[in-house]
């Protein structure tokens, strides 16, 4: 975006409502910690200039981009990863300021977007090898009925927040959050069995502040990757995204903080020694599978 843009009036007032208080829109609309933005926030989980808004005339809509900020840019809690049409009644969040967006011109300026059309048509794009990470609170289920839920809600976001730190440190994308848990995978890249192998450690390591007790599951195959048009992120499929979620409760027989499947062991052998935990079944497949856990 051209530093000298200057910012104009859309030909629709709308505006964003935080914490009580209600910003107009102008376009563009620059969110960030610099002075330069339209909105300065001071957070240093958000970059400089960490997204932009602006009224894109052929759409006749608002639109949200993320400006390759490092923490990311969420929609109605989804991270995005392309530009997103907004409607009145989206939720923005970027660090830990969030937003509501008001149209009066939009159609579903009566509530936001309807949640069950929201995800919908993915074009499948690729197939790669990759690696996927899966990072689970134990036993939330029980914690739930142990704990008050706000109580608990905030412990899980500060948890999740500690995670997410350590995998993008890594290089690594998450791509779905899953009320206790997170789902990230690793694109190609130089070193990448070293920043992945780096990431396991750190998780090993992790005594998180939140007091949860968490487990994490690593393999690495085969996995389509497609663009999820509405939702802004890229989605991920195939036997081995349904192997790897099956394993989850397989991981917890094992009483291993860290739980690596054969596959994953071979590729981080030359950067990360792993020991045998045992051959396992796994619900949906008819062979044992061999796991391991790392050695450090």
């Amino acid at each position: 975006m051209e530093e000298n843009m200057l910012e104009t009036k859309s030909p629709f007032e709308a505006w964003l409502k935080t914490n009580g208080q209600k910003i107009e829109l102008t376009s563009p609309f620059k969110l960030g910690r610099s002075n330069r933005c339209s909105h300065v926030i001071s957070d240093t989980m958000i970059s400089r200039e960490h997204a932009i808004i602006q009224y894109d005339q052929s759409e006749q809509s608002w639109m949200l981009i993320d400006l390759n900020s490092k923490n990311g840019t969420y929609l109605n809690g989804v991270r995005i990863i392309h530009p997103m049409m907004l409607q009145s009644g989206d939720r923005i969040q970027i660090g830990n300021e969030k937003f509501e967006l008001y149209d009066p011109s939009s159609a579903s300026h009566q509530g936001g977007r309807n949640n069950a059309s929201y995800e919908q048509t993915v074009n499948y794009i690729r197939k790669q090898s990759t690696w996927l990470l899966i990072a689970d609170i134990k036993g939330s289920t029980k914690l739930s009925q142990q704990m008050p839920q706000v109580e608990l809600s905030k412990k899980i976001q500060t948890w999740m927040l500690e995670v997410e730190q350590i995998i993008q440190r890594h290089y690594g994308i998450l791509n779905d959050f899953m009320g206790d848990g997170i789902l990230a995978f690793w694109n190609e890249q130089k070193d990448i069995n070293f920043q992945v192998a780096a990431a396991i450690k750190e998780l090993y390591e992790l005594d998180s502040e939140s007091g949860l007790p968490f487990r994490v599951i690593a393999h690495y195959g085969d996995i389509n990757f497609g663009a999820g048009i509405s939702s802004g992120r890229e989605k991920l499929a195939g036997a081995e995204i349904n192997f790897i979620f099956k394993l989850e409760k397989t991981a917890a027989d094992t009483n291993s903080k860290v739980v690596i499947t054969e596959a994953a062991s071979n590729k981080l052998q030359p950067v990360l020694e792993t020991q045998i935990l045992g051959k396992f079944s796994i619900t949906g497949f008819d062979t044992e599978y061999l796991l391991f856990s790392p050695q450090f």
